[in-house]
């Protein structure tokens, strides 16, 4: 029976028992580090002269005392408060003019440094980026140390998440560190006609069909000794299943045109970008041949919910001259607030193209995409006519109906930021209508 690990990101999974798990991250300004600052109860001061312990940032744009972020023991959670400083504080693009509550996934701006909120891990991760597998927060820590414990043995893997978001890098992380002297080899099942995939899954034998001029071997015995990778496994046809499901199951295959099976030792890892429980649901994927594959399954989070890894990310995409440049506050400002809807492949593509056109010896907000650096200027509109509205408009005092917030805050999921920005209502206001509708924090959010 398969053991099901499911890695949910922060913004998603945390329920309010794990708050002490929240930290700051400085992403932008003369203080970058790597390490975080862990949340704690009580309050921690933001600011040029604070005690070493708390956030402090040598940054002259910063006053003494910047900001606080002040445990709420009550309500578990985490209020952002700006101390009346010279230059504000930002959240999101917009500036807090009362108490702001914090969520995983927030990008702070005082000053010239950016700050990152997000979820720290249980435990340390030794191999910061270990694997290829970039990532500081929960989300990535956990994953690569379950790709270390998983690694070694012969489960089959499923890998899911978005588009974008590495599955790949994950089943080559997992090749490397199971010792397998085989080769790793990569079938993309969405790139074959229905035809097609048979022979190229499990090869063929001379004169096995029109064209086949010489034995080829397939994946399968491509891999021998290594690890097969099936990406995009939800287009494997219907009629090939059955064939897959025997190969896992006996260790061997029959090539097209052979008389007898071929035995291969190949550990198989396959990814899809939904999840496939639903489609076995819906009869399009085989029930038997899901609880196969998925001996342990692995979720990748998407960029937009491990923001804290975004800039370190966009420097290695670089080549090694750029990544050594000064980046202004406003740039990584707006790499941080973007939603990256397709993921690390995304940025990547953004990185490249920023030094292929790049001039200069600094990175500037001018440099990136307009859609880029319009994205912030919406979200800075959107969140401060959102609070002028739920300040002035007493008609949308009224609470929003329940069918319709846990609605929203499904389809956020569970992000009160985000339920916000689209309601366009500050963050209270959603958490006012929360409590007036009886719903608890966590609600939309996917359960452990």
């Amino acid at each position: 029976m398969g053991v099901s690990i499911t890695l949910q990101t922060p913004a998603l999974s945390m329920p309010s028992t794990v708050r002490q798990r929240l930290a700051v991250w400085v992403v932008g300004g003369p203080a970058v580090r790597a390490a975080p600052y862990p949340l704690a109860g009580g309050a921690v001061q933001i600011g040029r002269e604070v005690e070493p312990h708390e956030i402090q940032l040598d940054d002259p744009s910063v006053s003494r005392v910047h900001a606080t972020i002040r445990h709420e023991a009550s309500s578990d959670e985490y209020a952002l408060i700006d101390r009346e400083s010279s230059n504000g504080v930002y959240v999101g693009g917009a500036r807090v003019r009362a108490a702001c509550v914090l969520e995983p996934g927030d990008v702070i701006r005082v000053g010239d440094s950016v700050l990152v909120v997000g979820e720290i891990a249980p435990e340390p991760d030794d191999g910061l980026d270990a694997m290829g597998l970039i990532g500081r927060g929960a989300a990535m820590t956990v994953l690569r140390q379950t790709i270390r414990r998983v690694a070694p043995s012969s489960l089959s893997v499923l890998v899911t998440g978005a588009t974008g978001t590495g599955k790949e890098v994950v089943a080559c992380a997992i090749h490397a560190a199971s010792g397998r002297k085989g080769t790793f080899v990569a079938v993309n099942c969405a790139a074959f006609a229905s035809t097609m995939v048979e022979g190229a899954l499990f090869g063929h034998r001379k004169g096995a069909y029109t064209g086949a001029t010489s034995d080829e071997p397939g994946a399968f015995l491509a891999a021998d000794g290594g690890t097969l990778f099936l990406d995009e496994i939800v287009d494997m046809p219907l009629e090939i299943q059955p064939k897959l499901l025997r190969a896992l199951e006996n260790g061997e295959i029959m090539p097209l045109g052979a008389s007898t099976p071929s035995r291969y030792d190949a550990r198989v890892i396959a990814a899809a970008q939904q999840p496939i429980s639903a489609l076995v649901a819906e009869h399009k994927f085989r029930e038997d041949l899901y609880a196969r594959l998925v001996g342990v399954s692995l979720d990748t989070p998407s960029l937009r919910l491990r923001r804290e890894d975004i800039v370190p990310l966009w420097q290695s995409f670089l080549p090694e001259p750029h990544r050594a440049y000064p980046i202004s506050p406003d740039l990584i400002e707006a790499l941080c607030c973007y939603d990256w809807p397709r993921n690390v492949r995304e940025l990547r593509q953004v990185a490249e193209r920023m030094a292929v056109l790049h001039d200069g010896e600094a990175w500037t907000l001018a440099e990136l995409d307009a859609e880029l650096r319009e994205d912030l200027v919406r979200r800075r509109a959107e969140v401060l006519e959102g609070a002028s509205a739920a300040e002035s408009d007493d008609e949308d005092k009224r609470p929003m109906p329940r069918e319709e917030l846990v609605a929203l805050l499904e389809a956020c999921g569970g992000s009160i930021a985000e339920a916000a920005r689209r309601a366009r209502r500050n963050r209270k206001q959603i958490y006012r209508w929360m409590d007036q509708h009886e719903l608890p924090r966590g609600t939309g959010r996917p359960q452990r």
